[in-house]
């Protein structure tokens, strides 16, 4: 990569050693912000995935520091734009939940959202690494997604089994009520 991030980028390469450089960046928001929300859940099998997906997040981050190091990439950027934004929106739309079943449902949409991201960033940059044949970038980036599409799941049976269901009753008996 070019060895200043503000040098315009000329090849896939550049492009692909600057996403990896966001994602690092990201990871570690996301990690922080995981922390924090892990405390904010009501539901303990909501607390549980938060606390699997932090261990998912730390695995990506040793990765990427392994590769970055191994790759010789220039200083990581402390911060991401996009991930920046997604947390900031997902405390904005925490702060409006008036009940915890709700924040529940609230903060795992959130949650999901920011992992739909991550799928496609991880996909994409797999798909970056076999076009210029980094067989082991390209590993690295599919087990991520892979990774990141086992959360998606269990995020989306958790909001059907339970979450979901418990932010509809504070609602329901309310409504009787009227």
């Amino acid at each position: 990569m070019n060895s200043d991030l503000s040098e315009k980028m000329v090849r896939l390469h550049d492009l692909l050693d600057y996403e990896i450089l966001q994602f690092n960046a990201g990871e570690n928001q996301l990690k922080n912000a995981i922390k924090k929300w892990t405390v904010l859940a009501s539901a303990l099998s909501m607390k549980s995935l938060l606390l699997e997906y932090l261990g998912i997040i730390d695995s990506h981050l040793l990765f990427l520091k392994e590769y970055t190091l191994t790759t010789q990439l220039p200083a990581l950027p402390s911060s991401s734009r996009i991930m920046r934004a997604m947390i900031a929106e997902t405390e904005d739309k925490l702060k409006k939940c008036g009940e915890k079943e709700l924040l529940d449902a609230c903060l795992l949409a959130s949650v999901q959202e920011i992992n739909h991201l991550k799928i496609s960033q991880y996909g994409t940059a797999a798909t970056f690494s076999n076009e210029i044949t980094n067989e082991k970038a390209a590993s690295l980036f599919h087990l991520f997604e892979i990774n990141e599409k086992r959360i998606d799941k269990k995020l989306s049976k958790l909001a059907k089994k339970e979450v979901n269901k418990r932010a509809i009753a504070p609602l329901a008996i309310e409504n009787q009520l009227v």
